[in-house]
C-alpha cells in the first residue's frame, strides 16, 4: 500500500499549485468572506455535506501537518462505491474527503482517487486557508474528459502547453489531445523523417492568416527571412508526456490522414497524386494510390507510439477533399485492385489499412466521425464533431464514442458579442451554451466529452487562453459532475471566481463577470405589420441555413450573433422575397438586417430595393438602401438596410443584391420588418 506521507507530497507537486496561492489577497472573489465552502469547486462534486466547525490549513505543504491522513486502497470505501453501482473507471477515480476541526481524512481505492481528493483540497485553498468542515464523496461521470489544442495552424511550445496542463489538472481533466500536423505546419520531430520539421515546421508568414494571405502557401526553413513556426523536439514531447502523466493526464497525438496534409505532400511529393499526364498535384490530401503511403504511415506511427504511450492514436480522417484522387491513375489503379467504385470508398480502404497498422502497435485508433464511412472494426473509437446522430450510429455499431460537438465544444468560436470580441473563426458560443450540453446516452460505449480549440484565428498564447477559459471549465464539469448537480447560475459564479484567480496567476482569461451577452434584438419578439403574413421566397435559401422555413423571414424573431442559430436565412444568390399584407396598408418603412462574417464568406449586400404592388403582378420601386461600408472590411457587422417609403400597398417585394467580389458568397438575413 502506498505510503500516505509520500503520496501526499507527490500529489501536491502534481497538482501544480503553490501552497501559498490560497492565501493571496488579490484573488478577487464574487463570494462572501468566511470559511471556504465546498461549493467553490469546479467541477462540482457528486455529494457534499456540511458539518460543524472549521479547519485551518497550515502554511507551506499540507503534508507537514500530521492531522492530514490518507488511506489509499481503502476496502470499506471501495465496497461503498461498488454498492453504488459505479463503473470501474469511476471507482478508480473516486474519493472521500472529510474535513473536521481536528483534521482531514482522505479515502480512496487507488492513487488516482487520492490525487483527485488532493486536487479538490488545493482548489478550496485557492479561496482561503480556513475551510468549512464538510464531507465530500466524489467520482467522475465519464472516463474521457478532454481538451484538444491545435498547435499546427499557429504553433505553441512545450512551456505554454505545460501551463495549460496545470489548469487541466486543477479541473480534473485527463486527456490532452494535440493536433500536431496539418497544412499549416508539421509540429513534432520524428526520427524516421527529419525532413518534415526541416522543411514544413516553418512557413512564410507569422500567423496562419499571414501564410494563407500571401496567395502561395509557402513553407520555409528556420532562419529564412519572414519564416515563422516551430515544433516539439522528440525530447520536448517526451518531457511533456512525463509532466502530464504526473498529473494523471494522457497526451493523445493526432497525425492527420489523409486530408489536411499539404505539409506532408509538399515535403514528400511521392505521397501526392498525379494528373492524367503524370504531373504531381500538390493538394491537402495524401494519395491513397501511392506505393509509398502505407510504409510512410507505418514509420510515422512507429515513432509516435515510441514518444506517446497513450492508449489512443488519433488519425484525423476528416475533411479530405479527394478532388485530386478522381483523375489520379494511381488512385484509379488502387480502386480497381480492391473493387472500389467511389473516392469515399477509397478513403474507407485507407482508414481500414491505417487501423491495422495502429492495432499492430498495440494501440487503438480514434478519428473524427468521417472515418465511419465504409465501416470500421469494433476497436476504433469515433470522435463526433458533426451531428450527434453520428455518435448514436457509432455506438449502435459497437464503437466507443467521444462527443465533441462543434455547436457546443468548439472553443475557437466567439464567446461574446463579435462586435466587441477579438477575431475568431465565427459562430457564437457563450459559456451558457457550452455548459448546457449534456451527453444523455447511457451506452457503455460513450467514453466522454472533449472541447476543441482550433487556432486559425488564434495567433498567440494569450489569445488562446482567452478563448479557452472559462469554457473549458464547462467541459470539465460536464465530463465529471453528475447531471443532476449542474446549475448554470451557480456555475457561472464559480467560473467568474476561478477566472479571477487564474488571472492573478498570469493567465489571460475571458472576463465572464462582465459579459456583454447576446444580441439585444434577439431577446424579445418584434411586432410589425408583416408578422405572420403569407410570404413567397423567390430566391431559394440554402437548405443548411433554412432557419424555421419560409415563415422565419417575418415571424417577429430576430437572430442572435451567429447564423447557425436557426434564425438567420442563408442565401448563395441575390435575395428576392414577396410578403402579402393581405390588404392595402399604409407603409412608411421596410428594412432588413444582414450580417457580415468575411472569414466565412458572409457579406453585406451592395444594396436593397423595396417594391410596392396592389395586385402582386405589377411592382413599382418604393425605396432603395445602399451599403455604405468598405467592401473589404473584415470586421463582423450587423447592419440594417432601411428603406423609407410613402404610400399604400398590399404586396411588399424585398430584393438584396450581393457584391460581385471574392469572399462575398453568402447573404444572411434574419427578419424583414414592415411598419
Amino acid at each position: 500500500m502506498l505510503n500516505p506521507r509520500t503520496f501526499i507530497a507527490a500529489a501536491l507537486l502534481m497538482a501544480g499549485l503553490s501552497a501559498a496561492a490560497g492565501n493571496t489577497s488579490e484573488n478577487t472573489s464574487v463570494r462572501e468572506t468566511g470559511p471556504v465552502m465546498p461549493d467553490v469547486i469546479i467541477p462540482a462534486p457528486a455529494k457534499t455535506e456540511l458539518t460543524s466547525g472549521t479547519f485551518t490549513l497550515p502554511d507551506g505543504e499540507i503534508t507537514a501537518d500530521p492531522r492530514v491522513k490518507v488511506s489509499v486502497g481503502d476496502r470499506r470505501f471501495g465496497k461503498e462505491m461498488k454498492a453504488a453501482n459505479l463503473p470501474e473507471h469511476s471507482i478508480d477515480a473516486a474519493y472521500s474527503l472529510e474535513i473536521t476541526p481536528e483534521g482531514i481524512r482522505i479515502r480512496s481505492v487507488t492513487e488516482l482517487g487520492a490525487y483527485y481528493a488532493v486536487s479538490t483540497l488545493e482548489q478550496m485553498r485557492l479561496h482561503g486557508s480556513e475551510l468549512a468542515a464538510c464531507k465530500i464523496v466524489d467520482w467522475p461521470r465519464f472516463r474521457h474528459r478532454g481538451l484538444m489544442i491545435d498547435i499546427s495552424r499557429n504553433f505553441h511550445d512545450a512551456a505554454f502547453l505545460r501551463k495549460q496542463i496545470d489548469v487541466m489538472a486543477r479541473l480534473k481533466m485527463n486527456k490532452l489531445h494535440l493536433h500536431l500536423t496539418d497544412d499549416a505546419g508539421w509540429r513534432i520531430e520524428v526520427p524516421s523523417h527529419p525532413e518534415l520539421v526541416n522543411k514544413a515546421a516553418y512557413r512564410i508568414g507569422k500567423t496562419w492568416q499571414d501564410w494563407t494571405g500571401y496567395g502561395e502557401l509557402r513553407y520555409a526553413t528556420a532562419g529564412e527571412p519572414l519564416a515563422s513556426g516551430g515544433y516539439l523536439t522528440t525530447e520536448d514531447a517526451k518531457e511533456l508526456v512525463a509532466y502530464a502523466a504526473e498529473r494523471h493526464i494522457d497526451i493523445i497525438p493526432e497525425f492527420e490522414i489523409p486530408g489536411h496534409s499539404r505539409e506532408v505532400v509538399s515535403t514528400y511529393p511521392e505521397l501526392a497524386c498525379v494528373d492524367a499526364e503524370g504531373k504531381t498535384v500538390i493538394s491537402s490530401d495524401m494519395c491513397p494510390g501511392s506505393d509509398h503511403i502505407l510504409t510512410f504511415i507505418d514509420e510515422i506511427l512507429t515513432d509516435l507510439v515510441e514518444i506517446f504511450p497513450s492508449e489512443y492514436i488519433h488519425i484525423g480522417g476528416d475533411e479530405a477533399a479527394m478532388q485530386s484522387w478522381k483523375n489520379c491513375p494511381h488512385c484509379q489503379e488502387r480502386m480497381s485492385e480492391n473493387g472500389i467504385t467511389t473516392v469515399d470508398g477509397l478513403q474507407s480502404w485507407l482508414i481500414r489499412e491505417v487501423e491495422k497498422i495502429v492495432e499492430s502497435k498495440g494501440r487503438k485508433l480514434v478519428g473524427w466521425d468521417e472515418i465511419m464511412k465504409g465501416g470500421l472494426s469494433g476497436n476504433a473509437t469515433v470522435m463526433v464533431w458533426r451531428g450527434l446522430e453520428n455518435g448514436e450510429q457509432a455506438m449502435a455499431e459497437g464503437h466507443d464514442v467521444i462527443l465533441s460537438p462543434s455547436a457546443y465544444y468548439y472553443l475557437d468560436y466567439t464567446q461574446d458579442a463579435p462586435i466587441v470580441e477579438p477575431q475568431s473563426f465565427g459562430g457564437y458560443l457563450p459559456l451558457e451554451k457550452t455548459y448546457s450540453f449534456n451527453a444523455e446516452s447511457d451506452s457503455p460505449h460513450l467514453l466522454g466529452v472533449q472541447g476543441n480549440v482550433w487556432t486559425e484565428y488564434i495567433p498567440t498564447g494569450e489569445h488562446l487562453e482567452y478563448m479557452v477559459y472559462p469554457r473549458a471549465f464547462a467541459v470539465a464539469e460536464t465530463g465529471w459532475s453528475q447531471v443532476e448537480n449542474k446549475d448554470f447560475a451557480d456555475f457561472r459564479e464559480r467560473a467568474a471566481t476561478l477566472c479571477a484567480i487564474l488571472r492573478s496567476e498570469g493567465y489571460n482569461t475571458f472576463d465572464i463577470a462582465n459579459e456583454y451577452g447576446d444580441r439585444p434584438e434577439s431577446k424579445q419578439p418584434v411586432q410589425h405589420l408583416a408578422v405572420g403574413k403569407p410570404v413567397q421566397i423567390l430566391s431559394p435559401y440554402n437548405k443548411n441555413y433554412s432557419a424555421s422555413g419560409d415563415g422565419s423571414i417575418n415571424d417577429g424573431i430576430c437572430g442572435t450573433w451567429t447564423y447557425s442559430d436557426r434564425r438567420w436565412l442563408g442565401f448563395l444568390r441575390d435575395l428576392d422575397i414577396i410578403i402579402d399584407l393581405e390588404e392595402s396598408t399604409e407603409v412608411h418603412y421596410v428594412g432588413g438586417t444582414f450580417m457580415s462574417s468575411r472569414g466565412a464568406g458572409v457579406s453585406l449586400p451592395e444594396k436593397v430595393e423595396v417594391y410596392f404592388s396592389a395586385d402582386g403582378e405589377n411592382y413599382t420601386l418604393a425605396g432603395t438602401a445602399w451599403n455604405g461600408l468598405m467592401a473589404d472590411t473584415s470586421e463582423p457587422a450587423y447592419v440594417t438596410f432601411p428603406c423609407t417609403t410613402d404610400g399604400k400597398t398590399r404586396f411588399v417585394r424585398f430584393k438584396a443584391y450581393r457584391r460581385d467580389m471574392p469572399n462575398h458568397e453568402w447573404l444572411f438575413i434574419d427578419e424583414i420588418i414592415v411598419k
